[in-house]
C-alpha cells in the first residue's frame, strides 16, 4: 500500500518509507545472489556436465528433469509400496 501511495506522489510515514527501502534492498540482494550463483554453476558446467544439466532441468523441468525418480508416497488404502509401481504423482 505504501508503494502505491508513494507512486502517486502521496506522503507516507517515515517508518513505512524505511521498511520499503529495506524490502527493496532485500529484493536487490536476492537478485544479485541469484545471478552470482547461476554464474558459478555455469562456470562449473565447463568441467562437469552434470552442473549444467541440473541448471537446465530446474529451468525447464517438464522437458529436461530426470524421470527416473522414486516416489515413496504411499496410501493406507493401497497397502505397501511395491517395486516397479508407477507413481500417481502429478507434474506441476
Amino acid at each position: 500500500m505504501a508503494l502505491k501511495l508513494k507512486a502517486i506522489g502521496k506522503k507516507i510515514p517515515e517508518s513505512e518509507e524505511i521498511f520499503c527501502q529495506l524490502c527493496q534492498s532485500i529484493r536487490q540482494s536476492e537478485n544479485e545472489a541469484e545471478v552470482l550463483i547461476t554464474t558459478m554453476i555455469f562456470s562449473q558446467a565447463k568441467d562437469d556436465w552434470k552442473a549444467g544439466m541440473e541448471l537446465l532441468a530446474r529451468k525447464w523441468p517438464e522437458q529436461l528433469a530426470r524421470k527416473d525418480f522414486v516416489d515413496f508416497k504411499g496410501s493406507i488404502d493401497r497397502g505397501p509400496i511395491r517395486k516397479g509401481e508407477k507413481s500417481e504423482r502429478k507434474s506441476n
